[in-house]
């Protein structure tokens, strides 16, 4: 049954889309979880999975927010959110901790979370056009920029496909989820959810 109008999408709180999509990650990954509402995903993973979570700012190991009366002033995410540090869990410079796992590549997130800002992919369209072919493909394909839309050569080498297994999620103030719903056709089959 195809979505009608906006009232017929399912509307989840912040809360249930953190726990749904900390449900999401798989034993033994590692997870740079950015900032903003994903950050609320450290709360809610399954115990029975060894994930780790890393945050922009150097800290490796991120754990859930603390009980009150146990915070640490000087343990904070990218956000600048009270948090806790898991068993094990180390501390590097931010210089580094760039390094370590970083979001705007597909093929980096594989078999992760990549989390997007919705005005900075709305304003590539090009970058938009990919996203959701590799979405839709469950792959990625491996082509030079400036043959995008052209003719392909015929007798050139071609890059087999990565397969892609990947859960995307778009951060941004509510308008741009509403600009993106009206002026693309195929955003609702790739993003389902949506959170306030």
């Amino acid at each position: 049954m195809a979505v009608q109008t906006l009232d017929d999408i399912t509307r989840l709180t912040r809360r249930q889309v953190a726990w749904r999509t900390a449900h999401d990650i798989e034993d033994g990954w590692y997870v740079n979880l950015g900032i903003g509402m994903p950050t609320m995903c450290s709360n809610y993973l399954p115990e029975d999975r060894e994930i780790v979570l890393q945050s922009e700012n150097g800290v490796l190991g991120v754990g859930p927010n603390p009980p009150e009366g146990e915070e640490d002033p000087d343990l904070v995410n990218a956000s600048k959110q009270l948090i806790t540090l898991l068993k094990g869990g180390s501390y590097v410079s931010h210089v580094d901790s760039f390094t370590m796992i970083r979001g705007g590549a597909l093929h980096q997130a594989n078999g992760g979370i990549l989390v997007l800002r919705a005005d900075a992919i709305a304003g590539q369209q090009v970058a938009w056009h990919f996203l959701k072919g590799a979405l839709r493909d469950r792959e990625i394909r491996i082509e030079e920029l400036h043959r995008y839309g052209g003719v392909p050569l015929t007798g050139t080498p071609k890059p087999k496909a990565i397969p892609l297994d990947v859960k995307v999620v778009l951060v941004g103030a509510p308008s741009w989820y509403y600009r993106l719903l009206s002026a693309d056709q195929d955003f609702r089959t790739y993003f389902k959810i949506k959170a306030e």
